[in-house]
């Protein structure tokens, strides 16, 4: 009887430690800092899912290294008239390059085209995801830890505007608010952002996930 006392104690604890959230202070510090961590990075390896509406050119997916360059090179999934194409994709100097379909050599694109951004511009402290971090801290926010198997985060919750948002991801539309969830780790790491809203002009709000797996990755990424 005293050895399940024992573990109820144990399992009240763990499951309060979960539920508890940061005071508003801590919480904005929290977000603030994990911002810094992908301003301040040589280089994240990542991926961005999401599942566009049909019968649009869009992007519904995006796996490779972005560097602080800014740089970035892997594989970008788009919808064309509703059909998926992966592409290799190259972005450097402003500029960005792909292996079109049924073709062996990089060339140079202009990814709106396709309803895609210019990747390397993922980790731009003015227009891409820190900017979106620093956004939510300093607007109305909440916080909640949640588990992701044997690990303990803290998941943000907040908005940003549609302007902000078509700095990185130029189809959104710029007049409406974008709601964001971040989960960042006990060391202050963003792991796993969520974007909700319209991307596509006409179209129902959809969500975009960026799930980041590296930091400190080191890689020059040059123009093919």
């Amino acid at each position: 009887m005293k050895r399940l006392a024992l573990v109820a104690v144990a399992v009240i604890a763990v499951t309060t430690g979960c539920s508890s959230s940061p005071s508003p202070a801590d919480a904005e510090a929290a977000l603030k800092q994990a911002a810094q961590k992908l301003d301040n990075t040589s280089g994240v390896e990542l991926t961005l899912t999401g599942q566009p509406p049909t019968g649009i050119n869009a992007m519904n997916s995006a796996t490779g290294t972005a560097t602080s360059a800014p740089a970035f090179e892997g594989q970008i999934g788009v919808l064309i008239n509703s059909l998926p194409v992966t592409v290799k994709v190259v972005a450097v100097d402003n500029k960005v390059y792909a292996v079109l379909p049924f073709t062996t050599d990089y060339v140079p694109i202009d990814p709106s085209k396709y309803g895609a951004p210019d990747p390397a511009q993922f980790l731009n402290p003015d227009h891409g995801v820190p900017a979106w971090l620093n956004s939510v801290a300093d607007g109305p926010h909440t916080s909640k830890q949640v588990r992701d198997g044997s690990d303990v985060l803290t998941e943000f919750s907040g908005t940003v505007s549609g302007k902000l948002v078509t700095d990185l991801l130029p189809t959104a539309d710029a007049s409406e608010t974008f709601d964001v969830r971040a989960r960042v780790d006990s060391s202050g790491t963003m792991t796993a952002m969520w974007v909700t809203g319209p991307f596509y002009k006409g179209s129902d709000s959809m969500t975009y996930e960026i799930d980041v797996t590296s930091y400190d990755v080191q890689k020059t990424i040059s123009a093919p």
